[in-house]
């Protein structure tokens, strides 16, 4: 494969600026839909095509787990992003827009802010394949629970922890 711009010219972009998306070829949310059959294969146990799995739901699961935790910590998304060194915008849209595209560094740092996998978050975000079904199923439970729960009553923290656990069990399985 040839690459259209030298490592060089893409070091130098990234050192210039490290906040700026430097992407070679399409991003991997624009992909989705051309390589879903590809990649999950229909009869496959576990798996799910793109097709049966709506990547807006998981990303609205995503949402509620950060907007909660936020909010559980007493920090407000300027705040947050202060302390994360990130744009605000960026997680107004990640808390708000379920078609919010959330920049990879941002959802790294978020990650390692609250202590969850960022592995389970990229499959949340779409920036990965959902291989695992347990995962989308205990996302969309959780945001069908959480969105009659108030972030600050106790069955509203307890759907939260319950959600916070099985996510941080799953990448010690």
């Amino acid at each position: 494969m040839r690459l259209i711009v030298s490592k060089e010219w893409l070091r130098r972009r990234i050192a210039s600026d490290p906040d700026m998306e430097t992407d070679a070829g399409l991003s991997v949310a624009r992909l989705d839909g051309l390589i879903a059959d590809a990649v999950a294969p229909q009869g496959l146990p576990g798996v799910r095509s793109s097709s049966t799995e709506d990547p807006r739901a998981l990303r609205l699961a995503l949402a509620r787990v950060v907007k909660a935790l936020r909010v559980q910590s007493h920090a407000t998304v300027q705040a947050l992003a202060e302390r994360l060194d990130v744009e605000p915008a960026d997680l107004k849209g990640l808390e708000e827009d379920p078609a919010f595209i959330v920049p990879p560094r941002t959802l790294s740092l978020v990650a390692k802010h609250f202590q969850l996998p960022v592995s389970e978050l990229a499959m949340l975000a779409g920036a990965t394949r959902v291989t695992d079904h347990t995962l989308a199923d205990n996302a969309l439970k959780f945001a069908a629970r959480s969105a009659t729960l108030s972030d600050v009553d106790d069955e509203g923290r307890e759907a939260l922890f319950a959600f916070v656990r099985f996510l941080t069990e799953r990448t010690h399985r």
